[in-house]
């Protein structure tokens, strides 16, 4: 998972839809996640999983002593996504 790109993302969103100026998220991660649910661009629940999924994992993986935890994303949950490829007969 890309920290990066999804705060990026949730910074672009607020940014095209709301007055909000990039300095408004120069104050930490925090403030993406926490930006997004105001927007409901994400849940108040996801924001909170995102944030503190960035707390268990962003600075082990930065600083390379990475060991990835269990995602709360994947405990009990099952795809929505029911799409199949196409099978050659």
């Amino acid at each position: 998972m890309s920290f990066a790109a999804t705060e990026r993302t949730l910074e672009f969103d607020a940014l095209t839809a709301s007055n909000d100026t990039i300095d408004d998220f120069r104050e930490g991660h925090d403030r993406a996640y926490d930006r997004g649910a105001e927007l409901r661009f994400v849940t108040e629940e996801t924001a909170r999983r995102l944030k503190q999924l960035y707390r268990d994992n962003r600075a082990a993986a930065y600083y390379g002593k990475f060991e990835a935890k269990a995602s709360p994303f994947r405990a009990g949950m099952k795809p929505t996504n029911s799409i199949q490829p196409p099978t050659m007969a």
